[in-house]
């Protein structure tokens, strides 16, 4: 009877005891949910922290001379006698640039009166007939703008710079104003090709067949930035709009039949004293 009694005792003990275990597991599971969620929420929190900060905006920087002169020039040939047609100038400020974190720059954009005839290939890369050419300016009458850009720039960039800064100096020779030693680079030799097939690399094409100075001028200076900047150069390219021409003039009516002869030295009189 005895050993009865004992051995019914003995598995009430161990029935209660298992009973009480199995109770505390159980309260203990919403508690762990609860840590295991705050947890997570955390890694959340902070992976989106992570994120924000990851996509914060890089500053915008620019190597090398702190006001490089974008250039480019259209003429009435390929020869020693040719004369320019249009140029457009962009003086870049590399350094108000990174300050304002945005493309800071001066430009200008002229046709001129080549007083002469452009030849046949030529007229067509360019776009203007001789009935509009001979009514523009003479190159002297703006010559002092782009001389002085010049001498504000650290530096000429122009694609196949050798071709433009030989027509500019011819130029500049011609009204007896010597420009002095220029540094240059060219962003020909830089990227290796054409300016279309360079700049179409990245994904910048002309709107036209015509080469306007203007386009042409943008075209080299996001080559140029493309190696001296980390400037998203499409995004930044689309968001400018390129130099319009400041001194155009409208020519009068063509006449019917031939044109009639230039009078190049009655109009250098008039307008320049000579």
């Amino acid at each position: 009877m005895v050993y009865v009694i004992i051995c019914a005792s003995v598995f009430l003990f161990i029935l209660l005891n298992s009973t009480k275990k199995k109770t505390q597991k159980q309260s203990m599971k919403p508690q762990m949910k609860k840590e295991q969620s705050r947890n997570i929420d955390t890694f959340r929190m902070e992976k989106e922290k992570y994120t924000e900060q990851k996509n914060e905006p890089i500053p915008i920087y620019i190597k090398g001379k702190r006001k490089p002169l974008f250039v480019d020039v259209e003429t009435t040939g390929l020869h020693g006698d040719d004369k320019i047609v249009s140029i457009c100038m962009i003086l870049l400020d590399a350094q108000e640039s990174e300050e304002k974190q945005k493309l800071i720059f001066k430009s200008l954009h002229y046709i001129f009166d080549p007083c002469k005839k452009s030849h046949p290939v030529a007229e067509k890369i360019h776009g203007y007939n001789d009935w509009t050419l001979r009514h523009q300016n003479l190159f002297e009458e703006k010559m002092h703008n782009i001389l002085y850009l010049i001498k504000e720039s650290d530096l000429i960039v122009a694609h196949n710079v050798k071709f433009d800064m030989k027509f500019i100096r011819n130029a500049f020779a011609d009204a007896k104003i010597d420009i002095g030693e220029l540094d240059t680079m060219c962003t020909m030799e830089m990227h290796g090709g054409s300016l279309a097939s360079c700049a179409g690399r990245l994904g910048i094409r002309r709107e036209t067949s015509i080469h306007d100075a203007a386009e042409d001028t943008m075209m080299c200076m996001f080559l140029y930035l493309r190696k001296m900047s980390n400037i998203n150069i499409l995004d930044a390219y689309n968001k400018i709009n390129s130099p319009k021409l400041q001194n155009f003039i409208t020519p009068p009516p063509v006449p019917e039949g031939k044109l009639p002869r230039r009078n190049n030295v009655k109009k250098r009189k008039d307008i320049l004293g000579e």
